[in-house]
């Protein structure tokens, strides 16, 4: 996947690019809160394909997201209602 379709499919995936997500690096053990916009701005220094796995989650809307991009360049999207 291209940097332009990734950035693509995460903007259908969260909405709004105003609110705030969380973005956890389980490996390594960090967490960091952020502007939907700026993940997708800058997810080419926030994930390595091939070794990074990055969990986002958002609670806007009626649901919750949780939107896995793993090591071996997968994504998952999850809806979970609230």
């Amino acid at each position: 996947m291209t940097e332009s379709t990734l950035r693509a499919c995460l903007t259908a995936a969260l909405g709004d690019s105003r609110s705030t997500v969380f973005a956890v690096w389980p490996a390594d053990g960090v967490a960091a809160e952020l502007t939907v916009e700026k993940l997708i701005t800058a997810i080419a220094e926030l994930w390595y394909p091939a070794m990074d796995d990055l969990v986002v989650i958002s609670g806007a809307g009626d649901h919750m997201t949780v939107l896995v991009l793993d090591h071996e360049e997968r994504l998952t999207v999850t809806r979970l209602p609230r």
